[in-house]
């Protein structure tokens, strides 16, 4: 996304992460945190619908919360619909290239280690061709991951 900061044009490079209210416990917080590395990095309260790569059209003022860690880029906003049993996924890899590592946003666990190429499920590093669904081992939280894209032209 481009943006004028200070009347200089920067790229700033984000991930869109969408909720929904959760019915079943709709005061409950939990701390959202990044999927690179698996900083807390959000107090957020419903459940998470959507992760995608880039900036999805608002519905409202868009604010960006910066993991301090891996300096990832994050913008929530909120939908109104039902929870799937899946979070959706669009992943893109860091900037600075290599393996990324998905970790689970509930418990930080590491759950897939992706590149542009190809991802794979840990710990048994088993191969997944997106779309492919697959769960945390930990939490069991499942996630549906659709694709795997740059954010760098």
């Amino acid at each position: 996304m481009k943006v004028s900061i200070l009347d200089q044009p920067s790229e700033i490079l984000t991930q869109t992460v969408t909720l929904t209210t959760n019915k079943d416990k709709p005061d409950n917080l939990f701390l959202f945190h990044c999927y690179h590395c698996g900083t807390g990095i959000q107090r957020i309260k419903g459940n998470v619908v959507r992760i995608g790569a880039g900036i999805t059209l608002p519905q409202s003022v868009m604010t960006f919360q910066q993991c301090h860690r891996c300096k990832e880029n994050y913008t929530f906003q909120i939908v109104h619909m039902k929870a799937p049993t899946a979070i959706k996924l669009t992943l893109t890899p860091q900037v600075e290239g290599g393996v990324s590592t998905f970790h689970c946003i509930i418990c930080r666990q590491p759950v897939l280690q992706y590149t542009l190429e190809k991802a794979v499920k840990l710990p048994k590093m088993t191969p997944i061709i997106p779309p492919s669904l697959f769960a945390c081992t930990q939490c069991g939280k499942i996630y549906l991951l659709n694709d795997v894209v740059s954010l760098v032209v």
